[in-house]
């Protein structure tokens, strides 16, 4: 029995045994682009350095240059702390810098933002719920709970 590595095929007996599951080399066709678009990354720097976006939508942690993190369901940025506490509940969280963007994305957090999150989803929370930055993963979570949840 002979056995080719680069080819997958197995020969017995001069009768050729190919297997079911073939290599595929990547073309221009199957290849899928993985990469933001153009000018998507630009434009969700600058969001992410307004001033109503430079403190965490939930803790009011600070951040000088941004938040890392995104809630795609409410777009809002968010410290780190906050962002696990809503993966927890299965809100989609996005990296700024290690995530794909796309304008539509992009657009969904200008329509968003920590700003009309406040307005909308915190307004209505008795003050004594509110959390401080540097709070426990299980504080983040019951907060994000009765704020965004219930």
């Amino acid at each position: 029995m002979r056995r080719c590595v680069l080819c997958i095929w197995i020969a017995w007996d001069d009768a050729l045994i190919v297997p079911s599951r073939r290599r595929r080399y990547k073309t221009k066709q199957n290849v899928k682009k993985m990469s933001s678009e153009p000018g998507a990354e630009k434009a969700l720097d600058k969001l992410k350095k307004l001033p109503h976006n430079l403190k965490c939508a939930n803790c009011q942690a600070f951040a000088q240059h941004g938040h890392g993190a995104v809630v795609m369901k409410y777009g809002i940025f968010v410290c780190h702390t906050c962002k696990s506490a809503h993966q927890s509940y299965s809100h989609l969280c996005k990296s700024v810098t290690m995530s794909f963007w796309s304008h539509k994305e992009v657009e969904q957090l200008r329509k968003g933002g920590n700003k009309r999150a406040r307005a909308t989803y915190l307004a209505n929370m008795d003050p004594s719920n509110a959390i401080k930055p540097g709070v426990s993963l299980q504080a983040a979570k019951t907060f994000v709970a009765l704020a965004y949840n219930e």
